[in-house]
């Protein structure tokens, strides 16, 4: 009683580690990532303003819920009548909308006052939609200032990308008035991740980098009684 949602996350921890006994720690360890890095012609984003901090303190608006990224804290806010487009603004890290175009069969994804910071989690958002498997993205960028950016992503390589990590995700929706769900060519069906970074001027690169992850030592498969 007298609880917020602000509260429920070290509710939920305490519950865990009473009822299910689990055990966790923190560990860096040498993991295969992908190094976002200037390409050789140098970045061709334009530049765009800094945002606003958020301010945590605020009441969330109707239809907006708090995200926690790997960078730093964001606000989500879906379309009501589209479940895949939203906004997330990502406060002094910038602000990016997604929606899909069914007809091209792309994600389309507009950010301003991108930092590197937003972008890294941007990019991790859309590697992982498949699961967490995917290789995290890491800057090796150099890249201080805020930056406008666009993304037409193909729908078809998106899940397969997903589908190589193990996921079940059904094919594309079907293009208005039926048609081929199959992903057009990259000139009008989006492009892959990387295609979409090298028209920004920059690339990614696999590696290696020392990566922080969540251990469980010890959980059981059931609670206890009550």
């Amino acid at each position: 009683d007298g609880s917020t949602k602000d509260d429920a996350p070290a509710m939920l921890k305490t519950l865990l580690e009473d009822r299910f006994k689990l055990q966790v720690h923190l560990s860096n360890s040498d993991q295969p990532v992908f190094a976002l890095m200037v390409g050789k012609g140098g970045p061709k984003m334009k530049d765009s303003p800094e945002l606003p901090a958020i301010d945590e303190d605020a009441p969330l608006k109707p239809g907006e819920t708090k995200l926690d990224l790997a960078e730093g804290p964001a606000r989500l806010v879906r379309d009501p009548k589209n479940p895949v487009a939203g906004t997330v603004n990502m406060g002094t890290r910038g602000s990016y909308t997604q929606s899909m175009d069914l007809k091209s069969q792309s994600l389309l994804i507009d950010g301003k006052g991108i930092s590197m910071s937003g972008f890294i989690d941007l990019l991790n958002q859309v590697m992982q939609i498949g699961g967490s498997g995917a290789r995290q993205v890491v800057d090796r960028t150099g890249l201080t200032g805020h930056y406008e950016v666009e993304l037409k992503l193909s729908i078809a390589d998106l899940i397969a990308a997903a589908r190589a990590q193990g996921a079940d995700i059904p094919g594309p929706p079907a293009p208005p008035g039926g048609g081929p769900t199959e992903a057009a060519d990259p000139g009008g069906g989006g492009s892959t991740v990387f295609q979409s970074v090298q028209a920004l001027g920059l690339r990614l690169e696999p590696t290696k980098a020392s990566v922080q992850q969540l251990v469980v030592d010890n959980v059981l498969k059931a609670p206890t009684e009550n």
